[in-house]
């Protein structure tokens, strides 16, 4: 193997340069009719420009492989008569990026990546047709010639996020991803308007586009503008009690061609085109399409030591590819989630009590898939219940147990599906120094942790026509683990064991018991001085 790896990169960063947008003789107007605190931000506001950063790179590759390969092992001379298989590779990168920032709210940013095979049509392939095909996609820039490209990728974003008032917080982004690749292995014939067909390149193509929006309302801050701090009032007191109210949405849409004959143009590449757009390119249907979306509302009420915290959620997502189109609708709701932590009354429960944090919720989320038009639909349904309660006792002892309750069930043409599941974990740690004079010869505490889980799972199924449930996966996973490690001079020794059981009651009723010990052991080093000298020059502990 013989070759050549050279890059060459320029990043430059520009000075502002900007510009008033509101001419003189349109500040009285807008004074009069901007609200209060937003004509300041319009009047006071500058464009810039020119980008705030942009990048150009290039890079060169050359390689010159040579393959052997032997029939069998070498064992006289003429077992190394063996003619090399050339395996050259020359391309060519070029790659760009550029920030845009006109406004502080505003940024937007766009990347472009570029693979060019340099080799001649005669070295990449044996095909005299495709050949021709590589010859023809080649092109020169400047005198130069610079190959036929296989690989590029295009990504854009852009976010806009104004502030007008303290209260309310808003959030536009929308951003664009483009990928295509091919090779001189992806050709075939593509028929003509003569009812003729004619050798083609194809390609694998996929373009995304994703518009997010946020808006966030904060009772709080309302209070605050409309009242001010410590206003004696009810109602403010009432408000500053309520997180803000979020609502999150997303609209996107996918699509990919899967060994197409196209030459997609800028406006798929930059996914500035409609639905239909995505779904046809130059007369060829896409191999797949995901339109989407999804939506979230969240809001809460309490403080630092309690609080209640409650979400919405929806998604509708339609999928189009070769074998059918399928619309899933997901909705969670409600889920809800308390918690309370640090609180005096719960601290009394037990002496040597220093914390206790407990939280508890519930969820319920609908699944419905509907495939072809309305032909078969299949929902599902579950519910869960997690809680999680901490204790933490005076010193360093910590004890936490986290748990969970799942329920659901499932239905579609041929029957329905039952499932539940039950999760336990234990966990506690803690340090302290070791017993009998052993402190004096460590050099930190002894640190130890004990964990212990438990999981049980059933899942069965109701065929049409049967009252009974055959289970199809019931089955119970236990472990125990326990690991201690401290720090001798400066050597870091630890034990840690574990032991895990799991059991299947269907089928051949498979299982399995493994338990594990080790005992480990590792340098400590730090750079300094060494003894006897003066030392590194810039180093240190």
């Amino acid at each position: 193997s013989r070759g050549l790896d050279a890059r060459l990169g320029y990043t430059r960063r520009l000075e502002p340069r900007e510009f008033d947008p509101v001419p003189g003789f349109m500040e009285p107007l807008l004074r009069f009719l901007l609200p209060p605190g937003l004509e300041e931000s319009v009047l006071g506001s500058r464009i810039r420009w020119l980008p705030e950063r942009f990048t150009v790179g290039t890079a060169y590759l050359r390689r010159d492989d040579d393959l052997y390969r032997f029939q069998r092992i070498i064992v006289t001379d003429e077992d190394r008569q063996v003619l090399p298989t050339a395996a050259p590779r020359e391309a060519l990168e070029l790659a760009a990026e550029v920030v845009l920032q006109p406004v502080p709210s505003l940024v937007a940013e766009a990347r472009f990546r570029s693979f060019r095979d340099l080799l001649r049509p005669t070295q990449v392939v044996t095909d005299p047709g495709v050949q021709e095909l590589i010859a023809a996609e080649r092109a020169r820039f400047a005198g130069l010639d610079v190959g036929w490209e296989t690989d590029r990728s295009l990504t854009t974003r852009l976010r806009y996020r104004p502030r007008f008032w303290s209260w309310l917080s808003h959030e536009v982004g929308l951003s664009t991803r483009y990928a295509g690749q091919r090779n001189a292995s992806f050709v075939g014939y593509v028929p003509t308007e003569s009812a003729d067909s004619i050798l083609a390149l194809q390609r694998n193509v996929r373009a995304e586009r994703s518009v997010q929006g946020q808006v966030a309302l904060d009772p709080g801050a309302v209070a605050r503008v409309t009242w001010g701090e410590g206003s004696p009032v009810f109602l403010p007191s009432i408000l500053r009690l309520f997180r803000p109210l979020t609502w999150n949405v997303t609209d996107g849409v996918t699509s990919r061609f899967s060994r197409a004959s196209i030459d997609p143009g800028l406006g798929y590449q930059f996914a500035l085109t409609d639905l239909d757009g995505f779904l046809v390119v130059q007369r060829d249907t896409a191999a797949t399409l995901t339109d989407g979306l999804s939506q979230r509302v969240a809001w809460g009420i309490g403080g630092s030591q309690a609080s209640l915290d409650a979400a919405w959620a929806r998604s509708d997502v339609t999928a189009l590819d070769v074998r059918a189109n399928r619309a899933i609708r997901s909705e969670t709701w409600p889920d809800i989630r308390g918690r309370l932590s640090d609180v005096e009354a719960l601290q009394r429960l037990a002496p040597g009590l220093a914390r206790v944090s407990m939280s508890l919720g519930y969820l319920r989320n609908k699944r419905e898939t509907r495939l072809g038009q309305g032909l078969q639909t299949r929902s599902n349904r579950e519910s869960q219940v997690p809680w999680d309660l901490s204790l933490g006792w005076v010193g360093s002892l910590v004890t936490s147990y986290r748990g969970s309750l799942l329920d659901g069930e499932g239905r579609d043409p041929t029957g329905d599906t039952e499932r539940d599941r039950v999760t336990h974990r234990i966990t506690v740690t803690s340090s302290f120094q070791p017993p009998f004079g052993l402190g004096a010869r460590t050099g930190g505490p002894v640190r130890a942790s004990l964990i212990v889980s438990y999981t049980s799972e059933r899942e069965c199924r109701v065929p049409r026509n049967r009252p009974d449930c055959v289970p199809f996966v019931d089955q119970i996973n236990r472990a125990v683990s326990v690991s201690m490690d401290t720090r001798v001079s400066d050597f870091q020794v630890g034990l840690q064991a574990g032991y895990t059981d799991r059991r299947s009651f269907v089928g051949r009723r498979r299982g399995s018991s493994q338990f594990q010990l080790s005992l480990y052991g590792q340098f400590l080093f730090e750079a300094g001085r060494f003894a006897g000298t003066g030392g590194c020059p810039g180093t240190g502990p």
